[in-house]
C-alpha cells in the first residue's frame, strides 16, 4: 500500500476507495485492542459494538489497509503513538477516508485514533462524545506530520 498527500492511495498498483457504506448497522468496526477500547472509552465501544454489523479485532496498519480498500468502514486505536499512526493518515485521507482522534482533532494528540469512511464519522464521533476520553487527557501524544503538498507525485 502507497499513498502521499495529493497523490491518491494505491494498493497493488490499484485506486483504493473506502466504502459507501453509510449506515452504522452495516459498518465493519476493526479495533487493535478492544480491552483497551473498553476501558478508556467504555460508552463509546459499548454503543459501537451494540450498533455495529460486525467488530474485529484487526488493528495497525492491518486495519487501516481494510479500511482504505473498502472492506472495512472504521478502524480505531488507543494508546497509539507518533509511529504508529503518522503513516495512516494520508492512506486514509487519499482512499477518501476521515481521520482524527475521539474527539474529532485531525491531528491528534490524545493518544487515540477514529478512522472512518466519512460517511459514518458524524455518527462515530457522536458516540465518542459519551466519554471524555480523547480530549487531550492522555499524556501519550499521537501527533501527525503533516503531508509535502503532493510532493513526490509523478
Amino acid at each position: 500500500m502507497a499513498a502521499a498527500a495529493g497523490c491518491g492511495c494505491f494498493f497493488d498498483e490499484r485506486p483504493c476507495r473506502v466504502s459507501e457504506v453509510a449506515e452504522l448497522a452495516q459498518a465493519r468496526v476493526n479495533v487493535t485492542d478492544c480491552a483497551a477500547f473498553m476501558k478508556r472509552a467504555p460508552k463509546f465501544a459499548t454503543s459501537l459494538l451494540r450498533s455495529a454489523r460486525m467488530c474485529r479485532g484487526w488493528g495497525d496498519g492491518f486495519g487501516y489497509l481494510l479500511l482504505a480498500t473498502g472492506r472495512a468502514e472504521v478502524s480505531i486505536d488507543c494508546g497509539v503513538s507518533l509511529w504508529d499512526c503518522a503513516p495512516l493518515k494520508p492512506i486514509v485521507e487519499e482512499a477518501g477516508g476521515v481521520y482524527g482522534d475521539f474527539a474529532g482533532a485531525p491531528l491528534t494528540s490524545t493518544g487515540t485514533v477514529l478512522a472512518s469512511n466519512g460517511l459514518l464519522h458524524r455518527q462515530l464521533l457522536s458516540l465518542a462524545s459519551l466519554d471524555t476520553v480523547g480530549r487531550n487527557d492522555d499524556a501519550r501524544g499521537c501527533g501527525v506530520v503533516g503531508g509535502g503538498g503532493g510532493q513526490g507525485c509523478a
